[in-house]
């Protein structure tokens, strides 16, 4: 028998296992000594701890504690990788929006003749961006029509590729463009647009070797920018994109889930 409350409810024993008969007050305590206790109502069943034979809860097996740990570990893998997605899926548009291309570049050097040479500057590319960095002396830029620079014998082909082509003109061929000019640079960027060019005049030499380091650069057909309104195209990639990993996460919370509810059962 064990007490609870100030009431006594009565065992039997079975080996090493004490099952729940009932109340003393309900249960014919003599049949227990002349009857089969296999033929009482045995409820729950409890397990002898101890030389004083004190009666405890039953352990729960140790396949159903192994299947709590591993359904907490399949919830927090789960949970954590939805995480991961979610702050992917903020993040993507950032980069998607961008673009992802490639760049192109060339470069020359130019030596500078004096003060009284203009170098145009044109690309047959379309769209680039010219950088001009100078050593030894300083120049004043204008960026003009292409249209602008003269035709030979007014303008010597210093260089020509498909990317850059660089002119040297007299400045006197120019004299109508000269008060344009402005700045007072030592490097000095431009976009340039299809039929512009940029006009670089060093307007002041302070080394016997001066020279201007002239880099192109343009942006490789075929690269990868969402223009205008790309807000479906970007929702579809990014549904393409994370739906297998919300998927997967989904499926170890729901099996980490199932698999708890499991060990909690009787």
């Amino acid at each position: 028998m064990k007490s609870v409350g100030g009431k006594e409810y009565v065992y039997v024993k079975h080996g090493r296992i004490w099952h729940y008969v009932g109340p003393l007050d309900k249960v014919n305590v003599s049949s227990l000594l002349v009857e089969p206790t296999t033929a009482l109502p045995l409820n729950v069943a409890y397990e002898e701890v101890g030389d004083g034979e004190r009666v405890s809860g039953k352990s729960k097996p140790a396949i159903k504690v192994a299947a709590v740990v591993l359904a907490l570990i399949l919830i927090a893998i789960g949970a954590a990788l939805a995480a991961l997605t979610v702050l992917s899926a903020l993040l993507l548009p950032y980069f998607m929006v961008g673009g992802i291309g490639m760049e192109a570049s060339l470069s020359t050097e130019i030596p500078v003749n004096g003060t009284g040479i203009v170098y145009a500057i044109l690309s047959s590319e379309g769209q680039v961006s010219i950088s001009v960095a100078a050593q030894g002396s300083r120049f004043k830029a204008l960026v003009a029509p292409a249209s602008s620079v003269p035709k030979p014998p007014n303008a010597s082909r210093l260089m020509e590729s498909r990317t850059l082509t660089v002119y040297s003109v007299g400045a006197e061929s120019l004299s109508n463009l000269l008060p344009s000019f402005s700045g007072d640079h030592t490097s000095y960027s431009a976009a340039l647009e299809p039929e512009q060019a940029l006009f670089v005049w060093p307007h002041e030499v302070s080394a016997s070797q001066a020279s201007l380091k002239v880099t192109v650069t343009k942006r490789l057909e075929g690269a990868t920018q969402f223009r205008g309104d790309g807000t479906p195209v970007i929702a579809a990639t990014i549904a393409l994109v994370l739906a297998p990993r919300l998927l997967v996460a989904a499926a170890l919370i729901a099996g980490g889930y199932l698999l708890y509810r499991w060990s909690r059962s009787d």
